[in-house]
């Protein structure tokens, strides 16, 4: 999905609006609302809508495909949470309605001095991106009308420059993230302690991270015998991997992570008992998230 910010507005099959705690629309609904003739306004009404932090409603019958009414809440108490929900509901909101595209007009929102309305709609921009995520790698014949339809957000504020440059980072997150979701969701015949480590390898090769592998003879010499004893009950070598960041600048302190990485490609089913098995495939999730 293609997240955009501009000074301008787009069209779109959902144009998005925000309201306050009461339901009460703000600058760019209410001028909406005066364009499609009161609907929003008589919707929110039918609704009882009440704008309550995280919560919406659709308005259709207007001059576009659907009209998304976000409530914030509070405004003066509004954070980042809260945006950050907002843009997971949108998100699967219009996945639900099969949009194809949305129009999220950010003007007048009445945030907080602390939240500057460029924070608050990069905060949005990267939840509905995380919420957007699918892993339909083997779903080689999904029908049509399963398959996503969304393919664009577009955020429209003044300072729509700003807003580039800081979501930047977070779309960054975002990308690790979605890696890390591949990572704990791939098979495990596909995903083993060497195939692992030969990601670990590629992904950061660009990022200026350095990447040791260990095998298991690295690992015997060391006496890792509580690890390599796990491995025992696969036919594949267990492997170490320690990627090391030395770019923090004069004065950087030392900071770990550690994370489990059993790829469940061992046996031992047997030993467990069976409820929720399936997903011992995700032991390797806090390595993925390192």
């Amino acid at each position: 999905m293609k997240i955009t910010f501009d000074t301008k507005s787009a069209k779109a099959d959902a144009l998005v609006v925000f309201a306050a705690q009461g339901g009460t629309l703000l600058k760019e609904g209410v001028a909406l609302d005066k364009k499609e003739k009161g609907l929003i306004k008589r919707a929110i009404k039918a609704e009882k809508f009440k704008g309550d932090a995280g919560t919406s409603i659709v308005v259709t019958g207007g001059n576009a495909p659907y009209i998304v009414v976000l409530g914030l809440g509070k405004t003066k108490s509004a954070d980042t949470l809260v945006f950050e929900k907002l843009g997971d509901t949108l998100a699967r909101l219009l996945c639900a309605r099969k949009a194809t595209s949305a129009n999220v007009l950010c003007e007048g929102l009445e945030l907080p001095k602390t939240l500057p309305p460029e924070k608050a709609v990069t905060a949005m921009a990267e939840f509905a991106l995380l919420a957007d995520y699918r892993f339909d790698k083997y779903k080689t014949k999904a029908p049509k009308d399963k398959k996503p339809a969304l393919k664009s957000i577009s955020f429209s504020l003044k300072a729509a420059a700003r807003a580039k440059e800081l979501f930047a980072a977070r779309e960054k997150v975002a990308a690790g993230a979605f890696l890390t979701r591949d990572l704990v969701t791939e098979v495990p015949n596909v995903l083993y302690p060497e195939t692992f480590a030969s990601i670990i390898k590629k992904e950061m090769k660009p990022l200026g991270v350095t990447v040791k592998v260990l095998t298991e003879t690295d690992m015997k010499r060391l006496g890792m015998g509580a690890l390599i004893s796990v491995g025992q009950g696969s036919a594949r070598p267990p492997r170490l991997v320690v990627m090391e960041y030395k770019k923090g600048g004069k004065g950087a302190k030392n900071v770990a992570f550690v994370g489990k990485g059993v790829t469940f490609d061992t046996g031992g089913i047997s030993l467990k008992p069976g409820a929720g098995m399936g997903d011992m495939k995700w032991d390797m999730g806090g390595a993925g998230t390192v």
